[in-house]
């Protein structure tokens, strides 16, 4: 929709705040066209977030924040074309990406509270297979060297959720407080996480 009328944001702001829904750029855009045409049509995703890519090289995994989706793409030729594969449904705002040697890919979903496991391979290959729910508004993630762990930064509420990823259960909450909002993790060359 071009140029709404400033009459239909003023009251759609107003609107949206007296329902305590979420105003976000998006959501005005989403509402001012059902408002002027009478329908919603969703568009493909105009710009994602983090990136991550496969232990191989071969698959790049691109979250699209705005459209509560990620994009699987295959890389090839050496690296310089990317063919889409799938873009998949995840839960609610979308924000961090890790993948899993190459057969899964953890997403963080921050309005959702979960962290979103798609399969890379076998039956479950471009799908959610499962859903983690972790703490408050779950920002950035990392995994441990062996892929053992993944770590999430819980943001608003102040915790790092750790989840051990063959049981995809969270199996420790750590008290950081402040609002975390990424996470690193660092291999010092021993064998253990």
């Amino acid at each position: 929709m071009k140029n709404p009328t400033p009459y239909y944001k003023s009251f759609l702001q107003a609107m949206l705040t007296f329902l305590r829904v979420r105003i976000t750029p998006l959501s005005l855009t989403l509402a001012l066209s059902v408002i002027t045409t009478g329908s919603l049509s969703i568009a493909e995703p105009g710009r994602s977030t983090n990136i991550s890519l496969t232990t191989t090289g071969k698959i790049l995994i691109n979250v699209n924040t705005e459209t509560n989706s990620v994009t699987v793409f295959g890389v090839k030729s050496n690296g310089d074309t990317l063919e889409k594969i799938a873009e998949i449904p995840v839960g609610k705002e979308p924000h961090s990406v890790a993948v899993l040697r190459n057969n899964e890919a953890y997403v963080t979903n921050s309005a959702s509270s979960t962290v979103s496991v798609i399969g890379l391979k076998g039956k479950g290959e471009n799908k959610v297979i499962a859903e983690i729910p972790v703490g408050t508004e779950p920002r950035g993630c990392a995994l441990t060297p062996s892929g053992n762990k993944l770590y999430v930064a819980n943001h608003t509420a102040g915790t790092v959720s750790v989840i051990d990823t063959s049981t995809r259960t969270v199996i420790d909450t750590i008290e950081v407080g402040g609002n975390p909002a990424a996470i690193a993790i660092t291999d010092d060359g021993d064998k253990t996480d």
